[in-house]
């Protein structure tokens, strides 16, 4: 064996070790970790009153592994607080649910999934809202993922005028 191919070898097995312990790394991270992250964003900041908010609910794969995670129904929800922090909309309450079917969510490594809804600036009981500044929280339905569960929730802020 020459010079040349002992030195090919051990870069070799250099490169597999080191590929083998990022894969275990990414492994206990997403144990320990979520896998995903969620982001959330709206058309706009500021509306007028009875103007559609759009809302925008963002998954994305952070690890370096695909990640394939089951859920029940919907995976996303929101809510819509006043300023006191009392919810006055909940988009869950609003949409029948088939519950108890499990579905799957397959995200390679940065891929990401949206969801967009419209809020058409009511409560509950379809009664408009007053102007004022509202906290759209955004959240996921439990998943799993690797034998464990996780919920995520990212907010916003608007202001209706």
């Amino acid at each position: 064996m020459t010079i040349v191919e002992i030195k090919l070898r051990k870069v070799l097995m250099v490169t597999i070790v080191f590929v083998a312990l990022v894969s275990v790394i990414q492994v206990v991270y997403a144990v320990l970790v979520s896998p995903l992250q969620m982001s959330i964003a709206t058309d706009k900041s500021v509306y007028q009153m009875g103007e559609s908010v759009e809302i925008s609910l963002t998954l994305r794969d952070v690890v370096l592994l695909p990640a394939d995670i089951m859920f029940y129904s919907h995976l996303f929800d929101f809510v819509v607080q006043d300023n006191q922090g009392t919810e006055i909309y909940r988009w869950a309450n609003n949409h029948i649910s088939f519950g108890g079917w499990e579905r799957s969510l397959f995200l390679m490594p940065s891929q990401t999934k949206t969801e967009t809804w419209e809020w058409h600036q009511s409560d509950d009981f379809e009664v408009s809202v007053s102007a004022g500044t509202y906290k759209i929280i955004g959240s996921t339905r439990f998943f799993a993922y690797g034998g464990k569960e996780y919920r995520l929730e990212a907010e916003t802020t608007i202001t209706i005028t």
